[in-house]
């Protein structure tokens, strides 16, 4: 989420994967019943930042 915020993408939290939404992204790997909601718009500038983050 900080990376996200750092970044001014707009997302949503959620308690619970309601279903297979095609909205989302992944759990938190520590609570599994958190989900991050991003739009589809934001989905290639959310991946290219989750790399740069990684390496």
């Amino acid at each position: 989420m900080e990376i996200l915020q750092n970044h001014n993408v707009t997302f949503e939290r959620a308690f619970e994967k309601s279903g297979d939404l095609d909205d989302y992204v992944g759990s938190n790997p520590f609570d599994s019943d958190i989900v991050i909601k991003i739009a589809k718009s934001d989905f290639s500038k959310v991946d290219a930042l989750l790399k740069e983050s990684s390496d």
